[in-house]
């Protein structure tokens, strides 16, 4: 009897643990409100414009795609620019790059993450990427996440943002 009591107390823990049936589960959400500021333009130095977005990772990469391109606006909402889209003129130019590549360390296997973010200056309407940009950014993990987490996205996408974000005050805006 004492047997089974202390394989039941050791083989329980293991069996939660090790399969989606821990008691826990782990849920997050965000909210914006975008201030009558913001939303009008709030200065002549806070329009951005994305340009691109590109992932490298094996697997499907267009609904991560589609996901940083939809979540990149809010983000730069919340601090204080205005995203812009087609013939409207910005002041900044955006390109974000996601990189997802598995990395051997011992007998693990763990995914090395990176987001990067440039911003160019709009002088003319059009910027040309291959140019040094004005501002840029990069947020690196190394563990067992991936890119498949939307939490793990919109962290380091937030991160990246906010970084890169807070040193173009500092710059003149090139209109």
């Amino acid at each position: 009897m004492k047997i089974k009591f202390f394989m039941l107390i050791l083989v329980l823990p293991l069996f939660l643990f090790s399969c989606n049936t821990a008691p826990f589960n782990y849920s997050n959400s965000e909210s914006w409100l975008m201030p009558e500021k913001n939303k009008a333009g709030a200065g002549s130095g806070k329009t951005v414009k994305l340009v691109g977005v590109s992932v490298d990772r094996p697997g499907a990469w267009d609904s991560l795609e589609k996901e940083v391109t939809a979540l990149a606006p809010l983000y730069f909402w919340r601090d204080g620019y205005r995203f812009v889209t087609g013939e409207e003129k910005a002041n900044y130019a955006v390109y974000i790059s996601l990189r997802e590549r598995d990395v051997s360390s011992g007998w693990h296997t763990k995914k090395s993450l990176a987001m990067e973010l440039r911003i160019w200056a709009c002088k003319s309407g059009d910027v040309s990427i291959d140019s040094l940009p004005l501002a840029a950014g990069r947020v690196v993990r190394i563990g067992k996440c991936s890119f498949s987490s939307s939490k793990t996205t919109g962290d380091m996408l937030s991160l990246a943002i906010k970084k890169t974000a807070r040193k173009l005050p500092r710059i003149k805006p090139g209109v």
